[in-house]
């Protein structure tokens, strides 16, 4: 793992409740700070979905190996492994609704039909709101960090506070937010949030020192229009956790995914016109699908199980022969990609999935934009054993060549040693009172 001289003061600020969600970019934010934390950095995680109107009145911590001590969630009480919504009363109505739901749909299911499911709900991704604004200052005046992590370009105006003054402010962008509306369309897909332009987003990112793109193409695309700004780019490492338990199951497919509109339709794709072609060429692959994406298709499909959000992916990706990673159209990194490769597994997945990832990395995959193209390349991986076993061989390779956290986090990490030097010119916290408004925008 990464050494580093230790101690900067970190203060990381997400909307997103990371620790509640598998999804891919929480995957990643955990994996940087877990990193940062090894190499000797303090960790402070501040989320502030519990400060706006509609948020989850019960949040379950998913990712049990956080530290207490990183978390701070304003606006939620920690009860066990959950986070309760203080003063809302939809979290006394959570409990009944939850038990309802997994009762119907046992009891729907138990009679032969498909259980009624819930389509993606649309992301909130717009700019940091007074509430949020006013917690993290708050977070600010009590930590004082050395280093401001944005968790996403639309948290970025938490960057102008004037407790931040002298804090070295980076940005994690994960995804070009202004160009996944076009790409959704493209794709003949309807926007799933609040759409930005391309100077909407750079004026969000103008406000950091530091700004941390996840592939390389995004990272281009910000260094062009930015030529002030520092840019890196911090890809997801591969990291394998233990080696394999259980052996592989013959035949067996995985898809992993959470429930966004990119992976519905990747994964309609996959079960409407390519798994029907892949039991034609080998009438015993079985599919294994994981992950809250679960809960927006139907179990109708032969050979096909929905596992739903599965505590650990280990045993699932144990037993796969092939990882499919249908995606057509997005923005950032495939985190379920990168993951698969760490296992070191064969994959069959798109152009628009590798986008961005180094060509090195690329090569140990098989590369279809097809229905008929995937279906063959799937059919042909499970088929030809020899052939799997050197593409999990190269993914292997290219796991522990190009997609450590030293390789991925280097750039990253050396900014942070160079920047966050910069605290002990920082000015005296804004005094107890002072508001936000006539500087934080």
């Amino acid at each position: 793992m990464l050494q580093e001289k230790a101690g900067a003061r970190i203060l990381v600020v997400s909307r997103d409740p990371v620790v509640h969600t598998r999804a891919g970019s929480s995957t990643y934010l955990l994996s940087l700070l877990s990193s940062l934390a090894e190499a000797g950095h303090q960790i402070r995680l501040c989320v502030t979905d519990g400060l706006g109107p509609g948020r989850k009145p019960v949040l379950r911590i998913l990712h049990a190996d956080v530290p207490r001590e990183w978390l701070w969630f304003p606006g939620y009480l920690r009860v066990g492994h959950h986070l309760v919504r203080w003063n809302s009363p939809a979290s006394y109505r959570h409990a009944s609704g939850v038990g309802w739901r997994m009762l119907s749909d046992r009891l729907l299911g138990l009679r032969g039909r498909a259980a009624p499911r819930h389509q993606p709900a649309p992301w909130d991704i717009g700019p940091a709101t007074d509430a949020e604004l006013v917690a993290v200052q708050a977070a600010l005046r009590t930590h004082r960090p050395d280093v401001v992590i944005a968790n996403y370009a639309f948290m970025a105006p938490i960057l102008d506070l004037p407790e931040a003054a002298g804090s070295l402010r980076i940005v994690v962008m994960h995804d070009l937010l202004s160009a996944r509306a076009a790409l959704l369309r493209a794709g003949g897909l309807p926007p799933d949030s609040r759409e930005y332009g391309i100077d909407e987003e750079m004026a969000l990112l103008r406000r950091a020192d530091l700004v941390a793109a996840i592939q390389s193409e995004e990272a281009a695309t910000v260094r062009a229009h930015l030529p002030g700004t520092g840019v890196v780019c911090a890809p997801m490492p591969a990291v394998r956790s233990r080696a394999a338990e259980r052996p592989q199951v013959a035949g067996r497919c995985m898809f992993v995914g959470t429930k966004n509109t990119m992976n519905l339709d990747g994964l309609r794709v996959l079960l409407d016109h390519v798994w029907p072609q892949v039991r034609q060429h080998v009438p015993s692959a079985t599919l294994h699908v994981c992950g809250r994406i679960c809960e927006c298709i139907d179990i109708s499909y032969e050979g096909v199980r929905l596992c739903g959000v599965v505590p650990d992916l280990q045993a699932e990706y144990d037993a796969a022969e092939v990882c499919v990673v249908p995606i057509f159209t997005g923005t950032g990194m495939k985190i379920k990609l990168v993951e698969a490769v760490g296992h070191g597994r064969a994959v069959v997945t798109t152009s628009s999935a590798v986008r961005g990832l180094d060509p090195a990395i690329t090569r140990c995959m098989d590369i279809e934009d097809t229905p008929a193209g995937m279906a063959g390349a799937i059919a042909g991986v499970l088929a030809h054993p020899d052939r799997r076993r050197r593409m999990e061989e190269a993914a292997r390779h290219a796991a522990e060549r190009h997609l450590s956290p030293r390789a991925c986090f280097r750039p990253l990490f050396d900014a942070i040693a160079q920047g966050s030097g910069r605290s002990s010119r920082r000015q005296d916290p804004t005094p107890e009172g002072a508001g936000y408004a006539a500087t934080a925008r």
